[in-house]
């Protein structure tokens, strides 16, 4: 009998990451339908079958653990609005799965609270923390990290350089300008605000900047990147550049650009990497905030079981991928 191909064997057939191979198989819906029947179908061709007992028996076993109060952690958070909420929530279920409690904290001065919080983490005995994106980029959180296991969510911190949870953002973009590429539109115009994409730590401008890298000159679009997007420069930029699809993260720019007589999805495509929601009806990537949760609250249960407290001479980072939104802003295929 020959030998089960590899999920890497099946990405270099299918020429895509084995990571996506691996959802693809798993029947997730971060991947779109179509790449999903494609990567099953040649998984199939080749022979590949998954050891389902394993997985199986392995649920068992979790399942069969008796859950027991380990400790409380902190939650932090300076921005308590919008999609804070969602990864708030998937703090809070991770946690309750695996024996934790959670104490949230919210500032609304960093710089006149940060001692207030530290004495009282340390009254409290709390030793993990979690702290959740800032509103702002470049932000400093100084607390006696010596004394903590700590893990920050997104971009948004860069002191103390703490491990982290963020977005897998380039893995993302490579799949959707493929997707988008696939359905037709060649021309992929990207629009976002200055302090939006310092948030993100730049990565989805690099992400598509390498895309139009790639493409010929008659593909590529200017990117429109300003301190604040408005109906006038986005109707602006769009009449000059032309783009068949346009990615952002600014909902607002769809209405405007209807209000200007183009229609969606007839004159133009529309796909936000930031929707609200799992069911969205705009086309686009949900960022999967409950599980940037649930990541950090397993980053911190791990620092603790380790005893790894104070900042990392070599801090880590998790990915973690979003989920692909159908929605009915762009063609299907």
């Amino acid at each position: 009998m020959s030998e089960s191909p590899t999920l890497s064997d099946i990405a270099k057939a299918t020429g895509v990451s084995t990571s996506t191979v691996s959802r693809a198989l798993k029947d997730s819906p971060k991947i779109p339908e179509s790449t999903r029947k494609r990567i099953q179908s040649v998984a199939k061709e080749m022979g590949y079958e998954a050891n389902r007992s394993i997985s199986r028996v392995m649920s068992e076993i979790r399942s069969r653990k008796e859950l027991e109060y380990r400790e409380t952690l902190a939650y932090v958070t300076a921005d308590p609005k919008g999609y804070e909420a969602h990864i708030y929530e998937g703090v809070l279920r991770r946690a309750e799965q695996i024996g934790y409690r959670v104490d949230r904290f919210v500032l609304k001065d960093v710089d006149q609270e940060t001692a207030a919080l530290d004495r009282m983490l340390r009254a409290r005995g709390i030793r993990g923390v979690i702290v959740a994106p800032f509103g702002i980029p470049n932000a400093e959180l100084q607390l006696a990290w010596e004394h903590f296991a700590a893990v920050t969510i997104g971009y948004t911190m860069s002191s103390p350089d703490l491990h982290r949870v963020g977005r897998d953002v380039v893995h993302m973009l490579r799949m959707v300008f493929s997707e988008l590429t696939s359905r037709g539109y060649q021309r992929i115009g990207f629009m976002i605000e200055k302090t939006h994409e310092a948030r993100m730590d730049y990565s989805t401008l690099a992400g598509y900047l390498v895309h139009e890298w790639q493409l010929s000159g008659s593909k590529q679009v200017q990117a429109l990147v300003d301190e604040h997007l408005t109906a006038d420069s986005i109707v602006n930029w769009y009449e000059r550049e032309k783009p068949d699809v346009v990615f952002t993260m600014d909902h607002n720019a769809r209405s405007w650009l209807e209000k200007a007589g183009y229609r969606c999805p007839e004159d133009f495509g529309f796909f936000v990497f930031n929707c609200y929601n799992r069911d969205s009806t705009v086309s686009g990537v949900y960022p999967e905030y409950e599980n940037l949760g649930a990541a950090a609250v397993e980053q911190v249960s791990g620092l603790l079981e380790r005893g790894e407290f104070g900042v990392p001479t070599a801090p880590r980072c998790l990915l973690v991928p979003g989920l692909w939104c159908e929605g009915q802003t762009i063609h299907r295929t």
